[in-house]
């Protein structure tokens, strides 16, 4: 009788952490596509001002990218798209405009990343106001 109990409770767990996954990533999806999941306008035009240092800087974004997917801020179509693009200059602007206009205020979470990805001068430069 008890295991039968914790093989409820299991699977109702599992359920709901799956119906909130669900909930959470169409949430997303849609603030994505009505355009209300942009990055706050003081960090979208930091990015923005530094663009061309970020893509002469990054060459192989793929562990910043990585990164990124494992904190949360992109999701898993986001990190295969950004990741199926040419290698280099591409793939980083690329994954700059994601962040900029689909990740929301995931600032702070690219200059923990860039930091921990040995970019950290590119993420001092960055934080400065």
């Amino acid at each position: 009788m008890r295991s039968s109990k914790v093989g409820y409770f299991l699977e109702y767990n599992c359920n709901l952490i799956q119906d909130l996954y669900l909930s959470a990533n169409t949430a997303r999806t849609m603030a994505s596509s009505s355009g209300n999941f942009t990055m706050p306008r003081k960090d979208f035009e930091r990015i923005q001002r530094h663009y061309d240092y970020i893509l002469d800087r990054v060459f192989n974004p793929d562990d910043l990218i990585t990164t990124l997917f494992c904190k949360g801020v992109l999701d898993l179509d986001q990190k295969t798209h950004i990741l199926n693009i040419e290698t280099g200059r591409p793939r980083v602007r690329k994954l700059l405009d994601i962040l900029m206009t689909e990740c929301g205020n995931c600032y702070q979470l690219f200059l923990e990343a860039l930091r921990e990805k040995r970019f950290g001068p590119i993420a001092d430069t960055l934080g400065k106001i």
